[in-house]
């Protein structure tokens, strides 16, 4: 009579495992596997509590403040020095009223949030200025993003949503230098 348990199965009896080992590991494996493509697919949807946080991103206009400027939304910054606990907008344009956001950035992803603007009217606005919870240190890199207001005027970074256009976030990185 052909013995019909496979080549693993002898190696694990072997070995000492018996059959519930050998389940418990298959549910094991399972289990990790389910949880990893769920949380894939939730970050994906942009549920983690944080809008877009530790997703890679594609921001619009991180070329040039013309770029941007061509935009009907569009957020204009330029690098800054170290040591300031505040930045400037350039210029901010929204078509209906939101919020300029700066995060961290994270190698191509958003960090941490770090300083926000106050509701800002449609329209465009020069020289916004924004607290920063911290004060910047040479070489950190930011991201100004803008979020339009879900209609209550106070800011919620899970309710009021990134704006974006094509596609892309409407925002512009800059650095401390």
């Amino acid at each position: 009579m052909e013995d019909k348990e496979s080549g693993n199965n002898k190696l694990l009896r072997r070995r000492g495992f018996g059959p519930a080992a050998l389940a418990i590991f298959s549910v094991v494996v399972v289990v990790i596997v389910v949880s990893g493509v769920y949380s894939l697919l939730r970050l994906k949807k942009g549920e983690n509590g944080v809008a877009e946080s530790r997703q890679e991103i594609s921001v619009l206009g991180t070329e040039s403040a013309a770029e941007m400027l061509k935009e009907e939304n569009a957020v204009v910054v330029t690098d800054t020095v170290e040591g300031n606990s505040s930045i400037i907008v350039n210029t901010v344009r929204l078509q209906k009223p939101g919020y300029v956001v700066i995060y961290e950035q994270s190698e191509n992803n958003l960090g941490e949030i770090v300083g926000r603007s106050d509701l800002l009217s449609g329209g465009e606005k020069k020289l916004e200025i924004i607290d920063l919870d911290k004060v910047t240190k040479d070489g950190e890199k930011y991201i100004a993003v803008l979020h339009l207001d879900d209609g209550d005027e106070k800011f919620d970074n899970k309710l009021d949503e990134v704006l974006r256009s094509e596609g892309n976030l409407v925002g512009m990185r800059f650095s401390v230098h």
